[in-house]
């Protein structure tokens, strides 16, 4: 039988691995699935001309006619250009000139900002998209018509306070 022996300072090295990587798993297991993996974008959006797209309103690049991902607390601003989004729960967006908006919310539950502008949308009947714009908040009404995609009803609110 051959005896295999290593030196003190590789088993050390092998021991403070184990115990970093049990760490790390461990670590990993408690914390919450939503912090584990990376944040999967809302949607995609493109631009022409000036539309510009931030994460944290200060640092803002051009939204080319590329897909670039809309993650929760998305900025999108116009100037005189435009922009489209389409969301993952299928409501499209199109982003008019000197629009600013801001997108949140999750994958199935969008919020989208309109803070100043105009914005053309499509939302299917399946939609949990909410519309907040400075006096109305639109939220599709349940009940709208299922053939009928392209028309959805939406019902208009005054803001409530948690809206703001």
């Amino acid at each position: 039988m051959r005896v295999i022996r290593c030196k003190p300072h590789l088993r050390m090295c092998s021991t403070l691995a184990a115990l970093l990587s049990f760490s790390i798993w461990s670590t990993a297991s408690v914390v919450p699935l939503s912090a584990q993996t990376t944040a999967l974008p809302l949607g995609l959006a493109a631009g022409a001309k000036e539309a510009q797209i931030t994460l944290d309103g200060k640092h803002w690049a051009t939204l080319g006619s590329s897909s670039s991902p809309i993650y929760d607390g998305t900025t999108i601003r116009t100037g005189n250009g435009i922009a489209s989004a389409l969301l993952k729960d299928g409501t499209q967006l199109e982003i008019q000139p000197r629009s600013l908006i801001g997108i949140s919310g999750s994958r199935s539950a969008p919020v989208v900002k309109i803070a100043v502008g105009l914005v053309l949308f499509r939302l299917p009947a399946s939609s949990a998209t909410v519309l907040v714009t400075p006096g109305v908040r639109y939220e599709v009404a349940a009940g709208g018509p299922a053939k009928s995609p392209a028309v959805t009803r939406v019902g208009a609110a005054t803001p409530h306070s948690s809206d703001q």
